[in-house]
């Protein structure tokens, strides 16, 4: 009798789930000399081209010519002994990819896992019709709506613009399934148009996976539900939140967890902060990333005084909003704030420097006012990359955010990107509206 009664109430009852679902890293060295001969050339034989030079948020490019005490990239010996940094033309740019399926039988794609994005969108079979922009579409895997059982038709027209890559193309429904997770009758944009900016032209990702807590405000979007907020709604996981824990290297492996967490990486030395609704931003690049819904209070960070300074460093932030990311590959600050860093460490932005010598730098405290702080050593805050001569060398994780006319609008926020939280187990709960850290235990 019990097995009937419950085999009459499954078809009304949600399945709860927590799932893990593993993370590759996967660097792409590029250079903004390349990306800027290649947007001009592009813009001259495509006139019609939805190219638009669009500065990221989180990077001001800039050439280094500081000099270092201890250390630097292609090192160079003034007169007095110290190291002189050369121009880097060198950008290292993260992705943090995972597997999806969409249709029946599943057509598999490479998603980046964004938490400042929500749209899912992938490369159709018909992007390559265009001789002028489909040899961008050959090389990756595209979605025939055709050849799945579970689409269905929408047609509305979309275009986005997701960081490198600009698409156009029209809504289409199907099933997509994530770590064993399927959500039924999900949009996406099927991308009839694919253009990227990648300055080698080439990346391997084929879709984003976004975790975004809101759907960001952006002058593109194709206004959907993601498959987060599917799964949040039609209360499929255990519990409304997941957990990053981010690769080191593009050879280690990383986790993203749907739907709980684990308490004992947590830990009695976590922080718990509330969500800070602030979103009022004037650039549309800070209002984009504000307006996903990961952002925090902050109230300063602290350099501890390295070697050739006799007192420690705090930059004061109180009164600012601190958005959280793993789509920047930078903690950045409005020029105010950035100016005095830059010259307390002797060291310029998008410096990368030989690992050997990340003993040499500070500990940095980041303070979130009475809900505490933490402090990361320079093996935690620096990023570990492979040069062109596949040398690993370590980034500096610093950069002054771009707002053009606007930067006295934008100065209340900072971003605290990749290298802030990939030493950092994280817990994103959407029903408390709150971000937990804790320091990772296989990691520095």
């Amino acid at each position: 009798m019990y097995l009937l009664l419950l085999a009459v109430l499954l078809p009304w009852t949600t399945l709860c789930a927590e799932v893990a679902i593993p993370l590759k890293r996967k660097t792409l060295l590029m250079r903004w000399s390349k990306w800027s001969t290649e947007y001009d050339d592009s813009i001259t034989a495509n006139p019609k081209s939805m190219w638009q030079r669009r500065p990221l948020p989180g990077l001001h490019p800039r050439q280094g010519t500081n000099q270092l005490p201890f250390f630097g990239q292609r090192e160079q010996k003034d007169h007095d002994g110290l190291v002189q940094a050369q121009d880097n033309d060198d950008y290292y740019h993260f992705l943090f990819l995972t597997e999806i399926t969409i249709g029946t039988p599943p057509q598999h794609f490479l998603a980046n896992v964004d938490i400042n994005w929500s749209d899912v969108f992938v490369p159709s079979s018909d992007c390559t019709l265009d001789p002028d922009v489909g040899k961008l579409c050959i090389p990756r895997r595209k979605y025939n709506a055709s050849a799945s059982s579970t689409y269905a038709a929408n047609g509305r027209p979309t275009a986005l613009f997701y960081f490198w890559i600009d698409t156009k193309g029209k809504i289409s429904q199907d099933l997509l399934e994530v770590g064993g997770l399927e959500v039924s009758g999900q949009q996406f944009e099927e991308a009839t148009f694919w253009e990227t900016l990648y300055p080698t032209w080439w990346s391997p990702q084929e879709s984003a996976f976004g975790l975004a807590r809101l759907s960001p405000q952006h002058f593109k979007t194709i206004h959907a539900n993601s498959p987060l907020q599917n799964l949040v709604g039609r209360n499929m996981l255990d519990k409304n939140v997941f957990t990053l824990e981010l690769p080191q290297t593009d050879e280690t492996p990383g986790e993203l967890v749907l739907g709980g967490y684990n308490e004992s990486k947590l830990g009695p030395n976590s922080l718990t902060l509330p969500i800070s609704h602030q979103m009022d931003g004037h650039n549309r690049g800070i209002l984009f990333l504000a307006s996903c819904g990961w952002q925090v209070n902050i109230s300063s960070l602290t350099f501890d005084a390295p070697e050739w300074q006799d007192q420690p460093l705090n930059i004061d932030l109180e009164g600012y909003t601190a958005i959280i990311s793993n789509s920047i590959d930078y903690i950045s600050f409005p020029f105010s704030k950035m100016k005095p860093m830059e010259d307390y460490l002797r060291l310029d932005q998008r410096e990368d420097l030989d690992c050997s010598w990340r003993t040499n730098l500070p500990n940095l405290t980041v303070s979130f006012g009475d809900h505490g702080d933490i402090t990361l050593t320079p093996t935690q805050y620096l990023s570990w990359v492979e040069n062109e001569k596949d040398e690993v060398r370590c980034e500096f994780p610093f950069s002054m955010m771009y707002f053009g006319d606007q930067e006295e609008h934008e100065k209340d926020f900072i971003i605290l990107g990749t290298p802030f939280l990939q030493s950092l187990y994280s817990v994103f709960d959407m029903d408390n509206e709150t971000i937990s850290f804790a320091i990772r235990e296989d990691w520095g």
